[in-house]
């Protein structure tokens, strides 16, 4: 572990915490200029996904990049497997070792930089069948590759 640099991330976020006025869109500055321009820590292109990843996430988008930088693939990822055996599990685990997590494949994966605003503000944007992120067939081949595996069933109170 490499307790210097945690020090200096550290002080960098306090920093940032306590003198960082202007709401959200002047943090995403301070971010920049912080880790992309000052320190390199992450490059212009890896902080604009974070950034367009940012605003599909519930939340202040500055919160969310704030999470974000330094972690290249999420920290965990829950998959159910009730009724799965062994064999199965370790297929799952495989596949999702397979797919990229990062934001620029999250991104690439569902076409977020393809413009679709007018549709969207129009039609709205959750629960259109035709939206890329809403396409069930991104999970499909690991379900349907492990049919013996079933959701729980659900307990009536």
């Amino acid at each position: 572990m490499n307790f210097k640099r945690i020090g200096e991330t550290f002080l960098v976020f306090l920093r940032l915490g306590c003198f960082s006025f202007g709401g959200p869109v002047a943090h995403l500055g301070y971010f920049q200029e912080a880790f992309v321009t000052r320190r390199r820590w992450i490059t212009q292109e890896r902080f604009a996904d974070l950034v367009a990843l940012s605003h599909f996430l519930p939340g202040p988008s500055s919160s969310q990049v704030g999470y974000a930088i330094g972690v290249e693939q999420p920290v965990a990822i829950h998959v159910q497997t009730t009724g799965a055996s062994v064999d199965q599990q370790r297929q799952i685990r495989r596949e999702l070792a397979e797919r990229d997590f990062s934001p620029k494949g999250i991104i690439e994966r569902l076409t977020l930089r393809t413009p679709i605003f007018e549709r969207t503000a129009r039609e709205g944007h959750v629960g259109r069948a035709n939206l890329p992120w809403e396409k069930a067939q991104r999970s499909e081949p690991i379900i349907t590759s492990h049919t013996t595996c079933r959701p729980p069933k659900r307990v009536r109170s």
